[in-house]
C-alpha cells in the first residue's frame, strides 16, 4: 500500500508515510492510496547523455523503485522501465529498440520525461506517448524551451488537457 501526496501547483504525486499522509489529509490536502504498483515508463535521452544527466536520471529511478516497509507491509513505489538499463542498445538497426519501447510503453501507467531536445530517440517516444494517449510528467528540461513552437510547449499542452479530464 502507498500513501501520496499530490502537489496542487505541479500537479505531481509524491510518496509520503503513513503518518504524514494522515497529517496531510486532515489539512484538507489532495491525498491519495495506492495498492498497486505503479508501472512508469521513463522517457530519457540514451545516446549522447552526459554524466550529470545521467547521474540525475539514475538516481531518481532508484529513489522512485526503492522499496519501504511500513506496518509490516513491503511496497515499491514503482516499477520503471529505463530504456539504458532494460534494453540492449547494441541493436544495428535501433528497430528492435524501437518494438521493445512500444511494448514497455503500452504496459506503462505513465511516462516521466526527462527532456533533452538533442536526443532523437525521446522524439520518437514522445510520439509514442501522445499516440498511446499516455498521461505524462515532466521531471526535468535539460535544456532551455524557444520562444516559438516546440516540444516542450506540447508536453505542457498535453500536460493540462489530461488535468481537465
Amino acid at each position: 500500500m502507498r500513501f501520496w501526496h499530490e502537489d496542487r501547483t505541479t500537479n505531481r504525486r509524491y510518496p509520503v508515510s503513513f503518518i504524514d499522509y494522515l497529517k496531510l489529509r486532515w489539512k484538507g490536502e489532495r491525498t491519495h492510496i495506492s495498492f498497486k504498483t505503479t508501472y512508469v515508463y521513463i522517457l530519457c535521452p540514451v545516446r549522447n547523455i552526459t554524466e550529470e544527466q545521467s547521474k540525475y536520471i539514475k538516481d531518481y529511478v532508484e529513489r522512485m523503485e526503492k522499496e519501504e516497509t511500513e506496518f509490516g507491509i513491503t511496497t515499491k513505489c514503482a516499477v520503471c522501465h529505463y530504456p539504458p538499463r532494460d534494453v540492449d542498445q547494441t541493436d544495428p538497426t535501433g528497430y528492435t529498440i524501437c518494438k521493445s519501447h512500444r511494448t514497455a510503453m503500452k504496459k506503462a501507467d505513465c511516462v516521466y520525461i526527462f527532456w533533452s531536445s538533442e536526443s532523437k530517440g525521446s522524439h520518437f517516444d514522445l510520439g509514442m506517448a501522445f499516440a498511446l494517449n499516455k498521461r505524462i510528467h515532466l521531471i526535468k528540461c535539460f535544456d532551455a524551451d524557444t520562444a516559438t513552437k516546440s516540444y516542450v510547449k506540447v508536453m505542457q499542452e498535453m500536460i493540462k488537457e489530461q488535468n481537465t479530464v
